[in-house]
């Protein structure tokens, strides 16, 4: 059965579950899809019934926000992103703390 609009909805609480079973500081949420392209998600900005749109990390392709963007977002940088059909979607993988070199790493659901 494909991934849909449900699943995405429910990857916080998904998430959630993991750090209760698994007491780590940050979890990391891997997107992978069917052309073997795999996404490290910052968040997930929307489900609609067809598309996932999400942010993901890409030291290429982010920008430093500037000082009163960041204050007022709360964000230190702004990420790119995706969206992409839910049946392109062919796994997504929880891991434990953060991935090296990549500041600030760590779903935010």
């Amino acid at each position: 059965m494909p991934f849909n609009k449900t699943y995405f909805e429910k990857l916080s609480e998904y998430r959630q579950k993991y750090t209760q079973v698994f007491s780590c500081g940050g979890v990391t949420v891997t997107i992978r899809m069917n052309d073997q392209q795999e996404y490290n998600v910052e968040r997930i900005l929307g489900c609609g019934e067809d598309l996932l749109t999400f942010a993901f990390y890409s030291k290429e392709k982010s920008r430093k926000l500037h000082q009163k963007a960041a204050e007022r977002t709360g964000e230190p940088k702004a990420w790119p992103a995706l969206t992409v059909p839910y049946e392109t979607i062919f796994s997504v993988e929880f891991n434990p703390g953060r991935v090296v070199g990549l500041e600030g790493l760590g779903f935010k659901g």
